[in-house]
């Protein structure tokens, strides 16, 4: 089983924005739904297409966990109030640090879901060897960010 799943929300409309949400996402490790939790057993290898500003980013990532309560880590502080919390689940992943770009923006999740069977804008898919491998050789050939040390008023 592999899995493809979108990232990035609507507030992240700038380049700049969408590389430090990858970062954010890179280091915390983990991967955010709002409510249904789909299936992903633990060793998927999974690849995160980038949303909105982020059309273009991807990062590629292995699943290390079952699926968390997100607003477990802050329920003795109440800080924030759990209540406040966009996304109310999430899935541990060691994500690798780096981030691969295609300038192309929507163009490139354009042809990502050329490639899969049952592809979602939303949500992604799940995909079969030869739809990740198609995909994983796709956004290899992206540029490789570290988006740490990123210029982004170069981009």
């Amino acid at each position: 089983m592999y899995q493809l799943v979108r990232v990035n929300r609507r507030d992240h409309n700038t380049f700049a924005s969408a590389l430090e949400d990858m970062a954010f996402i890179i280091e915390r490790g983990f991967y955010w739904k709002k409510s249904q939790t789909p299936h992903i057993p633990i060793g998927t290898p999974i690849i995160a297409a980038g949303s909105y500003a982020g059309a273009g980013m991807f990062l590629f990532g292995i699943v290390t966990g079952e699926w968390e309560d997100e607003r477990q880590d802050d329920v003795q502080s109440q800080t924030p109030k759990p209540e406040d919390y966009e996304y109310h689940h999430r899935l541990p992943v060691q994500w690798q640090p780096v981030v691969y770009y295609h300038d192309t923006g929507q163009l490139a999740v354009t042809a990502v879901a050329s490639m899969i069977t049952g592809f979602n804008y939303r949500f992604g898919a799940y995909l079969s060897q030869t739809e990740f491998r198609k995909v994983s050789s796709f956004v290899l050939d992206g540029q490789a960010i570290n988006p740490w040390e990123y210029e982004t008023e170069a981009a």
